[in-house]
């Protein structure tokens, strides 16, 4: 890992990383705090996340398209000069006019479309530059940083919140996406556009509808990876689900203020960053597809404790190991995907995933959003626990997987 460190390229998409994602995370909690704080009501996010998903699902596919068609390093360094530019538009926004539930949700659906556009570009970027035999070496890099990056965020953001209005964050926010232009700019890659990835097919491109279905037309035809793929994403989809489960439950659940649920977040962090140092060293022992059979296991073990113990620490270690279950996640399977997809479909396939993944959190959030101020967020949670159970036979259904992709 030290001699990846050194390499130029690395660096640079890890500082890149690093800034941005800090930012948006502070804002990501501001926003979810703010919605729930206004009238202690868990409605008004789950109205702005729902809004959010439909629209993340309107643009998925064209966001694997995009990918696949455009040097992704491009495609990361106009994501860092637009999240700059809004960030400080909302930032002026909310001192001329309020925080007002619009902008929370205007400042959702960006922050969100930004998180979309962002980490399947950087997935596809790190395939390109990169041989096969470093990935494992440079998703566990990466992987420290974003968890680095969280535990930054949460503190951070416990702070500011506490003692400062949004407009502040959104401030910050502004600056650590321009600094994240900067490293971004110095990544060197080689490789063009889709299309001489492809060959020069570029008759191929031309067709809207051929780019949308090439990804889920490779996932049909290997089976494993599909189910693979949906299972490796459920984490990530409760995670989601979570963020709008986690503010309810902490202020109008379990009755406590913003710092629950920054040191939450913090927790968090630390076991994705666990995760990142130590899964190196796991995966020389298990394959990964039995480590992650036996993870999600625990994982379902950890969610039950915490769903009948009700207390804020017990909601705390829990978040400590979904950070741990959703980094091993991810980084397990993101190593599976780059060693088995194409590069020339690597964009597609992740955001066809994707988009199977967002249809699953809009239906969550839409009943979540109906109900969840009768039912409480603790019955919530159990809903999502039905989620992991079903995460954890689909792993085991897909275990040959890496011997028959």
């Amino acid at each position: 890992m030290i001699s990846l460190i050194k390499n130029s390229n690395l660096r640079n998409i890890v500082m890149a990383n690093l800034f941005s994602s800090v930012g948006r995370g502070m804002t990501l909690i501001g926003i979810a705090w703010y919605a729930v704080s206004k009238n202690d009501m868990a409605s008004p996010l789950g109205i702005i996340m729902l809004i959010s998903t439909f629209l993340m699902l309107v643009l998925g596919p064209n966001v694997g398209i995009i990918i696949d068609r455009f040097p992704r390093k491009n495609i990361l360094v106009l994501e860092n000069i637009i999240g700059s530019f809004v960030f400080l538009v909302f930032a002026i926004m909310d001192i001329l006019s309020g925080t007002s539930y619009i902008l929370l949700t205007i400042m959702y659906i960006s922050s969100m479309t930004l998180s979309q556009i962002h980490f399947p570009s950087q997935s596809a970027l790190v395939q390109e530059i990169f041989s096969a035999h470093e990935y494992q070496k440079v998703n566990s890099t990466l992987e420290v940083q974003i968890q680095v990056t969280q535990m930054l965020a949460g503190a951070l953001a416990g702070i500011l919140l506490t003692n400062y209005d949004l407009n502040i964050v959104l401030f910050i926010t502004a600056f650590t996406y321009l600094i994240a232009v900067i490293f971004s700019m110095q990544i060197q890659s080689t490789k063009k556009t889709g299309a001489s990835r492809e060959g020069g097919r570029k008759k191929e491109h031309n067709n809207w509808w051929v780019d949308l279905s090439t990804g889920f037309n490779y996932l049909m035809q290997h089976k494993l990876l599909f189910f693979f793929g949906v299972s490796s994403f459920m984490p990530f989809i409760m995670l989601m689900v979570s963020n709008y489960l986690a503010p309810v439950y902490i202020k109008i659940g379990l009755q406590e203020n913003v710092s629950v649920f920054s040191t939450a977040e913090f927790t968090y962090a630390i076991g994705a960053f666990l995760s990142g140092m130590l899964m190196m060293y796991i995966a020389s022992k298990i394959t990964p597809v039995n480590f992650l059979i036996i993870n999600t296991a625990l994982f379902a073990i950890v969610m039950i404790g915490m769903i009948m113990t009700s207390n804020k620490w017990s909601f705390i270690a829990f978040y400590g190991y979904l950070g741990w279950t959703v980094a091993t996640t991810r980084l397990l399977s993101q190593t599976i995907f780059m060693k088995t997809v194409p590069q020339e479909l690597m964009g597609r396939v992740i955001t066809s995933i994707d988009m199977i993944a967002l249809v699953i959190r809009v239906i969550f959030i839409a009943i979540f959003t109906l109900s969840l101020d009768t039912i409480g967020a603790r019955m919530g949670y159990v809903y999502l626990l039905i989620l992991v159970l079903f995460s954890l036979l689909c792993f085991y259904q897909t275990r040959t997987i890496e011997q028959k992709n």
